[in-house]
């Protein structure tokens, strides 16, 4: 199941996801990541096995996005996911202008 359909399920608590939404790989960025792995680099973090992406604004988006999930608040969690598209279709549309 995709975030999108994860933030817009209303008969399951949002903070059910909270161990996915904690983990770069399995997050809404991890998303992008999977669509786009040529357009959302991601970098080693912590450790070789884990990995972050390397767009400053992606991995602050990320960590709130995460918070959100944890706190049980949807609207914001949708706010940030949508934020979240945004940015990865301006990276696509820079790496096309390259």
């Amino acid at each position: 199941m995709r975030w999108i359909e994860k933030l817009l399920d209303r008969k399951t608590a949002l903070n059910a996801h909270k161990f996915e939404a904690q983990g770069w790989d399995t997050c809404a960025i991890g998303e992008v990541v999977q669509d786009f792995p040529a357009i959302v680099a991601v970098i080693p973090y912590e450790s070789p096995r884990l990995r972050k992406p390397k767009d400053a604004h992606l991995h602050r988006l990320g960590i709130r996005f995460a918070v959100a999930v944890s706190r049980n608040d949807r609207k914001k969690a949708l706010e940030i996911y949508d934020a979240i598209q945004t940015r990865v279709r301006n990276l696509i549309k820079k790496a096309h202008a390259a």
